[in-house]
């Protein structure tokens, strides 16, 4: 029954200790770039490339150029951002999970993009697992304390 109850305990808190550690994670600013980016054409494509481990709330600062502001998803080419800068480009967007995405350029003039994440957050599949965890925990132990005292 210790065993049971320990289990419950652990289960119970190991939502806060996930939280707490994302908590941590989050508040690092972490940058992609700058990089000069070339006009998309006929001769290929320029792109400054970035990987978000989590789901994460960033801001692209562009300077130079005119024109749009793709930002895509590497494997399945979503497009998660589109902008237009005449001469500069400061906007917020949410990148939605894992992955690896693309700044892609298209207009006239070359332009220096970079990205800042302000805020990473766990996915939500990963925040109901974790409440669920914790949920399924506070009953097992509710049930457990119940038990010893009948």
């Amino acid at each position: 029954m210790r065993v049971l109850r320990a289990l419950a305990l652990f289960l119970a808190i190991l939502p806060l200790i996930a939280l707490l550690n994302y908590h941590f994670y989050s508040s690092r600013v972490e940058f992609a770039g700058p990089a000069a980016i070339k006009p998309s054409g006929p001769k290929g494509v320029s792109y400054l490339a970035f990987h978000v481990p989590a789901k994460a709330l960033a801001e692209i600062d562009c300077s130079g150029g005119n024109g749009r502001i793709l930002v895509v998803d590497r494997f399945d080419g979503k497009e998660i951002f589109n902008g237009t800068t005449r001469g500069s480009l400061s906007q917020e967007f949410v990148v939605p999970g894992e992955g690896t995405y693309w700044v892609v350029y298209n207009g006239k003039g070359d332009t220096t993009c970079f990205v800042r994440f302000k805020r990473k957050d766990p996915t939500t599949n990963i925040q109901n697992a974790f409440y669920l965890t914790g949920i399924a925990g506070a009953l097992l132990l509710l049930v457990e304390l119940w038990r010893e005292r009948k």
